[in-house]
């Protein structure tokens, strides 16, 4: 079995994480903030073949760095959760409008479920499908480590005072998809620094029994 390489870069929107993710020769993307072409460049300084870009949602922090990214490779697939496979085109539902610029991306996204497995060759991820944040948050998971996108940080959980957001089923979500995860599960988030599913459930104060 290849080593996980796994390089994070904190990018130039709402500081939100991209993350490159590979075993041996195969890898893919994870999320595509403003800056992200400089994780696919190294990539290929390494001799890594970058498969597809993952996103966890379609939120614009998370997808201002797709044209840059595209422009520089062919054909490079992008994957989203079916029920936001529309949002990269729309500024209201991208919450470009947020940042005070209203940008649609054109971009054809291969829809994905929750509960599916994507396999990129030596790659492989469980979709767990985490709704509250946006309508399609997802994470993804490997078995030993699970990307979290804006659902659950460090300490805190993703903002849902926009389109689609929803505290109650937020906090559902990661009581009910991730926090049965196995306690030592490394958790990378969308912002900020990395924690574990064991150190959420104990200290984590929005997801203690009210």
């Amino acid at each position: 079995m290849e080593d996980v390489i796994i390089l994070a870069m904190r990018t130039a929107k709402a500081a939100s994480m991209a993350y490159l993710y590979a075993k041996g020769r195969d890898g893919v993307l994870i999320d595509a903030g403003l800056g992200c072409h400089e994780l696919w460049e190294e990539a290929g300084r390494r001799g890594i073949r970058i498969h597809a870009v993952l996103l966890t949602h379609s939120h614009y922090d998370h997808i201002c760095g797709l044209p840059e990214l595209l422009s520089r490779t062919e054909g490079l697939p992008v994957y989203v959760h079916y029920s936001e496979r529309n949002f990269l085109r729309h500024p209201d539902l991208n919450l470009s409008t947020l940042f005070q610029v209203r940008e649609g991306y054109d971009v054809p996204a291969t829809p994905y479920f929750d509960g599916e497995e994507l396999c990129f060759d030596q790659v492989g991820f469980r979709v767990i499908h985490t709704p509250g944040h946006s309508l399609g948050s997802s994470c993804f998971y490997d078995g030993e480590r699970v990307f979290s996108g804006d659902t659950l940080f460090r300490g805190t959980i993703g903002r849902t005072d926009h389109f689609f957001g929803d505290t109650v089923q937020e906090i559902a979500s990661i009581r009910q998809r991730l926090l049965t995860l196995p306690g030592e599960t490394l958790l990378l988030p969308g912002h900020g620094e990395h924690t574990t599913v064991e150190m959420e459930a104990a200290h984590n104060g929005y997801l203690r029994e009210r």
